[in-house]
């Protein structure tokens, strides 16, 4: 911002570096035809996921000359990622115009992300997270090239508070 607005001529980079992950997600679902065009599913998978580094890295601290003191980088503070479990459980019926399906899930991880307001930036919590969803559709074909239907999406997201500190 300083170097844009003309304050200083040039600043010190934060200092870059690697990061690698190596995760193991097993998935699973298995489908069940009940009748012709009606399924049951189930599905239990695992997902991976690495927050923005360029909300994380570059957070740090200058002299006011564009010298870093003190930075957040890759070597010093590596960005882990977030791995999340779901189980799902789902009805479809497809059949004389008619397609309804209706899903409900349950996804937990032992982690959440924080996001600051002001500076956009980000900070891993060790916190867990729990999410439950419902989704359904229903759809009508009116004709041999147009349908209708309904969406329905409800989501109930809670996550685990930090624990008071006693001021003393």
């Amino acid at each position: 911002i300083y170097i844009a607005n003309g304050t200083l001529p040039s600043a010190d980079a934060v200092p870059g570096g690697s990061k690698n992950y190596l995760v193991t997600l097993p998935n699973i679902g298995v489908l069940y035809k009940l009748m012709p065009g009606s399924q049951l599913w189930a599905n239990d998978s695992e997902g991976f996921d690495v927050p923005d580094g360029a909300k994380y890295y570059g957070q740090g601290k200058e002299a006011g000359t564009g010298q870093v003191l003190q930075g957040v980088n890759v070597v010093n503070s590596a960005l882990d990622g977030i791995k999340t479990r779901q189980i799902e459980l789902g009805w479809r019926f497809n059949r004389n115009g008619w397609a309804v399906q209706m899903a409900p899930f349950y996804a937990w991880s032992d982690k959440a992300l924080s996001y600051h307001k002001t500076s956009l930036l980000i900070t891993e919590l060790d916190q867990k997270v729990r999410n439950y969803r419902l989704a359904g559709q229903v759809m009508v074909d009116t004709n041999e090239h147009c349908s209708v239907g309904r969406n329905l999406l409800l989501i109930k997201s809670q996550q685990q508070a930090t624990p008071a500190r006693l001021a003393r």
